[in-house]
């Protein structure tokens, strides 16, 4: 067969790419070829739209990224003039909805341009301030299980199925995507972040904003007491190098000082992380921060926690006794937590740690609406209004779950399940749906929350 000239078939390469986006808005592509040492990864978006690229290199140099609408349009640029293979940089100036393209380059300490790499990577801008807009979003809990022999055993390639689950049943990408914790397993290294984390969805997160969650996995081996990274007082190691998380209230929300818990504000929501690894130390000044930004969350906003560490309580019947939770805290965080919940009408508390799908019915005052505690029936107890309490989920479930335990149900359970899966958040100003996912493709939960007090 008579092969065509290297000049043909790259102009066909870029009419099948001008092609895909034409026709598909929001499109779930395949990480283009490069010679980057880690992919680009995006991160931390501002207010008024601009958004952080994070990437790595084989040898230290200056590098720039520019970006377009197009790819005979990229017309923009931004450069990181530090020398150095870990680069960060933000993309100003951006449109909202718009779809840009961008594209690496590198030079070295002479100022001596590399070779670019030849492939353009893209993403579609943030629109952080659209109140009416409705938003997707992904939680991925305890996802990192890609090479940990342990898991490996009983749950080979699961992390590839829950992940792979999410891009066919959706067909396209969230607008953010948040983790629970323990990115990576055994412990946080570099190498492993790399093997069991960035490499295993960096087809998502080059086009996709991440924010993340510290999980005790993340900070070394328990056992051994290798510690990659702590939180307090000062977060430092490789977990607090990798990300790039608000601490000034760039993003929405009352500023934290610190990357390990913050908060974001997208749309008609506004997303709270929290640090339960290190609660004998920052403990108050935790939760004094949480109580001023919760208090200053604008009309109508949907209010969703995220943690690690779940509420250790009667809510969740654990289906193990090895939660980890550091014991002088449990009763503080937990206390805390339902008070701040309830005071600020929280709607969603979503926690990683525990590896099971567990949620519960609406709790205010420590007690379910007498109108749910009197049924069980469960095709009555997916839908919901709003201000009716905080509702309380367990999705550690991303990397693994607790398939063969026998699942307890306390009065507060309305699901619970031992299946690998991730949920999906859609949110409206008027609605949030909350889907579970498995691996297999199917939802296996669903429940519904109607905004009856509508003020966006």
């Amino acid at each position: 067969m008579k092969l065509l000239p290297k000049s043909v078939c790259h102009c066909l390469n870029l009419f099948l790419v001008f092609t895909v986006f034409i026709f598909s808005a929001n499109p779930v592509l395949a990480i283009p070829s490069h010679r980057l040492a880690r992919a680009p990864y995006l991160q931390n978006v501002i207010s008024d739209g601009s958004v952080f690229i994070h990437f790595k290199t084989k040898t230290a140099c200056r590098a720039e990224v520019r970006y377009g609408k197009g790819l005979t349009d990229i017309n923009q640029k931004a450069v990181d003039k530090i020398i150095r293979t870990s680069h960060e940089i933000k993309l100003t100036a951006l449109e909202p909805n718009r779809r840009y393209f961008y594209q690496i380059t590198e030079s070295d300490a002479r100022g001596v341009m590399i070779p670019a790499h030849k492939d353009f990577f893209s993403f579609i801008a943030p629109s952080p301030v659209d109140p009416v807009k409705e938003i997707k979003v992904w939680v991925l809990g305890d996802p990192g299980t890609a090479i940990a022999q342990d898991f490996q055993k009983y749950f080979k390639k699961t992390q590839v199925k829950v992940r792979d689950s999410l891009l066919e049943y959706e067909k396209t990408l969230p607008n953010l995507i948040f983790t629970l914790g323990d990115n990576v397993y055994p412990f946080g290294s570099e190498e492993y972040f790399d093997k069991a984390f960035f490499n295993i969805y960096q087809d998502i997160f080059y086009q996709v904003p991440l924010y993340t969650c510290y999980g005790n996995h993340d900070q070394g081996i328990e056992a051994t007491g290798n510690i990659y990274a702590v939180s307090c007082p000062r977060p430092q190691g490789v977990y607090f190098d990798l990300f790039n998380l608000p601490t000034k209230g760039e993003g929405g929300g009352k500023p934290s000082g610190t990357e390990a818990y913050y908060s974001v504000e997208y749309g008609p929501a506004h997303f709270v992380v929290l640090d339960t690894i290190a609660l004998d130390c920052n403990y108050k000044q935790m939760f004094d921060w949480l109580d001023k930004d919760l208090k200053a969350v604008t009309d109508g906003k949907w209010k969703i926690v995220m943690s690690h560490y779940p509420l250790k309580s009667q809510f969740f019947d654990q289906t193990k006794k090895n939660s980890k939770i550091a014991e002088v805290s449990e009763y503080t965080f937990k206390t805390k937590m339902l008070e701040l919940n309830d005071k600020f009408d929280v709607d969603l508390m979503i926690s990683g740690h525990i590896h099971t799908y567990q949620r519960t019915f609406p709790i205010k005052d420590g007690r379910i609406r007498s109108h749910f505690a009197a049924k069980i029936s469960e095709a009555n107890t997916s839908r919901y209004d709003r201000h009716e309490g905080t509702i309380y989920m367990l999705a550690g479930t991303a990397g693994s779950a607790w398939t063969n335990s026998k699942l307890k149900h306390s009065s507060f359970t309305a699901k619970a399940l031992g299946k690998p899966g991730a949920l999906i958040l859609k949110i409206r100003p008027d609605s949030m749906a909350v889907s579970f996912l498995g691996d297999s493709g199917k939802v296996l939960d669903h429940l519904k929350i109607k905004n009856n007090e509508r003020r966006i």
